[in-house]
Order: C-alpha cells, then sequence, then structure tokens
C-alpha cells in the first residue's frame, strides 16, 4: 500500500520533531515507502538500551541504530524491517 504525499510529510515531520535529523527521517520515509516498518524504542539507561538491541536482533530486525537524545535524555534506537 502506497503512502499519499500528505502522509509522509506527516511521518517525515514528525520525526524531525522527535529529533531526527532531515536526512535520515527522509530516509526512514524511503524504506516505508518500500513496505518497511519503523520502530522506535526509548530506554531508561543504556544497558535497557542493550537489551532491547538483543532483542530486536534476535527478531530480525534490520540496520538497528543507537541515538541518544540531549544530554540527561534517555537513549533511543530505530529499526526498520520489511515484512
Amino acid at each position: 500500500m502506497e503512502v499519499d504525499n500528505r502522509s509522509r510529510r506527516t511521518c517525515t515531520g514528525t520525526l524531525i520533531g522527535m529529533g531526527i535529523p532531515e536526512y535520515e527521517a527522509k530516509r526512514y520515509e524511503s524504506w516505508l515507502n518500500k513496505g518497511g516498518s519503523l520502530l522506535a524504542v526509548h530506554a531508561d539507561d543504556n544497558d535497557w538500551a542493550k537489551r532491547a538491541k538483543a532483542v530486536l536482533d534476535r527478531c530480525g530486525a534490520k540496520n538497528v541504530d543507537k541515538a541518544s537524545e540531549a544530554r540527561g535524555h534517555k537513549p533511543h534506537m530505530h529499526s526498520h524491517h520489511r515484512a
């Protein structure tokens, strides 16, 4: 199912609003348009981030990226996977 332009702009804008750089948000948009999915995980600390990555890896997630928000915020991961 193709995502319409308005939905794409909303998704990209939402990702940018979450602090994801525009070039990454557009890359995720492209992935979604090809039938992929996107999952963001917010972890309380690096230990939980490592646990989340291990679960995603076991489930076959591709391109798991780890990023930290501004200092003092929780680490989060992005994963995209084609079903």
